[in-house]
């Protein structure tokens, strides 16, 4: 779409999921009305006016969350499709609209789409029967209409992308980003996805870059995390203090030595570019020697998980300052944990090794999906559906928290090593896979993870992808592995389609 053309309801179709676990179809010739999202209530904060005794000002005001977002669905009467007087149940809708070409009933062809999520039907009614009447304006119809409230809403659009320009030379291991936030009088602005940091796969700090132009330059960081030698970041994370933001990560390095280590990075002003006078604080996670620590997640209650080599697992609910280990009992190594909610959470790893946890405290073992197969990545989406990806270059899904497993996808040779979903709705899912060559190339879920669809990759080889980072559905960081013959750092981003 050029930034004058528009599209209008006559150009949109309209589909549903009424089951999480399936795909979208076609709801006939529905019409959407207006699509409605409350802003969220604002509180006013008052000060002393300094000028005036007993006087006070309006200074700021506190901004709670939007509200449930609301829909208008229309759609005709007939005796095989009563969908809006019959659903009784949450479901997904999706509209899309086309600005050239028919109006298919096929949800691959979009430019752009409205994306409501577990809606639950209103009020609903029907009209009055009218010959050529109708949504269809064909014979004698009924035009149902149902009133829908979801818990989430997004728009959704195709992707571009674009190969990021860096000055360093070695794969990228890891990458994250700064969560967006307004201007306040306790912080800057952060625009989504500008603010983020490249972690090196191999032990040269130097080339440790950050962006706080969404990834149009970069520069090497001043300061250097871990005390033991040669120690690899083999995942990071950021989160939110009272004075800017935390770096974290994690270094992989088995030590006969040392236990496993952590390095984080106080943020005060996001858009220093060097990170210029900060230092490291170094931290050893537990005091079991020859561990290595591969992922880092957080759960809902902000507690920060570790998973890593021989069973071990770690968790954190001071923000990284301090650790409590949990020997699982595995024995195998755990390439990726994700949690739930506080509680529960899953952790997967080599030999078709899946753990799981009730409480956080004790964890018991599962039957993985995939005999004689390393699981590589774990995620789980908004409805606890929980998707695998492993060294065969599959993907799995558990609807049942591991009694069954569903192959979702088979690309033949090599792995599926990250899958990740949007972190608002938690419903757009992204897979990284990796061929036997190794090239890597960015899969998309537009429907919860039940379909995955291939995404075109930048212009520029690369030699394999090692990590993303969902800012949101419709942008995303992938870091990977230069080309041999002189390639630099891989980052690539993809991003709304402009036209």
């Amino acid at each position: 779409m050029g930034q004058n053309d528009l599209i209008n309801s006559s150009q949109a179709s309209v589909f549903v999921q009424t089951d999480p676990a399936e795909p979208y179809v076609w709801l006939s010739c529905a019409g959407a009305g207006d699509l409605s999202i409350p802003a969220g209530e604002r509180t006013v904060v008052y000060r002393p006016n300094p000028k005036q005794s007993g006087k006070m000002q309006i200074w700021d005001y506190i901004e709670g969350t939007e509200g449930a977002p609301t829909l208008r669905l229309t759609n005709p009467f007939t005796n095989v499709i009563n969908f809006l007087l019959e659903q009784k149940c949450r479901f997904q809708v999706r509209i899309n609209y086309a600005c050239a070409g028919d109006r298919p009933n096929t949800i691959t062809s979009y430019t752009v789409s409205d994306l409501l999520v577990e809606g639950l039907p209103g009020t609903r009614g029907k009209g009055p029967s009218a010959l050529g009447g109708g949504t269809t304006g064909a014979g004698t119809m009924v035009d149902t209409n149902a009133e829908l409230q979801g818990l989430g809403y997004s728009l959704l659009y195709p992707l571009q992308t674009s190969r990021l320009t860096l000055a360093s030379l070695t794969s990228v291991g890891s990458l994250v980003f700064v969560p967006e936030q307004c201007r306040s009088a306790c912080r800057a602005v952060v625009n989504l996805g500008c603010i983020g940091y490249v972690f090196p796969a191999a032990a040269v700090y130097g080339y440790q870059q950050k962006t706080v132009d969404c990834g149009t330059t970069w520069n090497a960081t001043a300061w250097q995390p871990f005390t033991i030698a040669g120690n690899d970041v083999s995942s990071s994370l950021t989160v939110e203090i009272a004075t800017g933001y935390r770096v974290i990560v994690a270094g992989n390095l088995v030590d006969p030595l040392e236990p496993p280590e952590i390095s984080y990075v106080d943020v005060v002003s996001g858009v220093n570019p060097t990170d210029a006078g900060l230092v490291a604080v170094n931290i050893w996670v537990g005091t079991v020697v020859n561990q290595g620590i591969h992922m880092l997640t957080r759960a809902t209650d902000g507690t920060i998980w570790a998973a890593g080599t021989n069973g071990y697992i770690w968790y954190s609910k001071t923000l990284g300052v301090s650790w409590t280990t949990i020997a699982t009992g595995a024995g195998q190594t755990f390439n990726d944990v994700a949690f739930l909610d506080d509680r529960r959470g899953f952790a997967v790893g080599n030999s078709n090794t899946f753990w799981y946890t009730a409480d956080g405290a004790t964890w018991a073992a599962a039957v993985g999906p995939a005999p004689a197969c390393n699981l590589l990545t774990i995620a789980i989406n908004r409805f606890g559906h929980i998707f695998v990806g492993d060294n065969a270059a599959q993907i799995w899904r558990t609807i049942d928290y591991g009694t069954t497993w569903e192959m979702l996808v088979d690309l033949g040779t090599g792995n599926v090593n990250r899958i990740r979903f949007d972190p608002n709705l938690a419903y757009v899912g992204y897979a990284l896979y990796n061929n036997a060559t190794p090239v890597g190339y960015l899969y998309r879920s537009e429907d919860g993870g039940v379909t995955w669809a291939q995404q075109v990759n930048p212009t520029g080889s690369n030699s394999g992808y090692n990590d993303l980072f969902v800012c949101d559905p419709n942008m995303v960081y992938v870091g990977g592995e230069p080309h041999p013959l002189g390639g630099t750092s891989y980052v690539a981003k993809w991003i709304r389609k402009s036209a």
